[in-house]
């Protein structure tokens, strides 16, 4: 199948079971991941809003602390360093992974639609040892 199966997480006695996506010949769109979800989880929204909702009845929206684990746990997946990056710090987690992988700070000055490295560099990239080499030739930019 073709198709994207989704697994909702829930959290039962400290354990997080994590939201995941599986797709067997694509890569996962954002946008059509978000619908299927959304469309998955319409008839236990009733009168809530919220983007996120707990597995188990009654269904609520998540608390943040649960989408803060959710997210670091995801991010924990993705190889990032959580002892560097928090849930709050995702957008420096990326930006640091893309210049550590050798991707030219202009190409993510655009994408991220920073105006100046030196506000990217303060607030967004952390100081590791691969960000550091990374970014060695480009400090007269930055």
């Amino acid at each position: 199948s073709s198709g994207i199966n989704a697994e909702y997480g829930q959290q039962r006695k400290g354990r997080l079971e994590p939201i995941s996506f599986y797709a067997s010949s694509i890569s996962p769109c954002p946008v059509v991941t978000l619908l299927k979800y959304l469309k998955e989880t319409s008839s236990n929204r009733g009168q809530h809003s919220n983007l996120f909702l707990t597995s188990t009845t009654p269904y609520r929206p998540i608390a943040k602390q649960t989408g803060s684990r959710w997210l670091l746990s995801s991010m924990s997946d993705a190889g990032v360093d959580t002892r560097i990056f928090k849930a709050h710090s995702s957008c420096g987690a990326a930006a640091s992974s893309k210049v550590s992988k050798g991707v030219p700070l202009s190409v993510l000055l655009n994408s991220g639609r920073w105006r100046r490295a030196s506000t990217l560099k303060k607030f967004y990239l952390r100081n590791s040892p691969a960000v550091r080499a990374a970014t060695a030739d480009d400090d007269n930019q930055l």
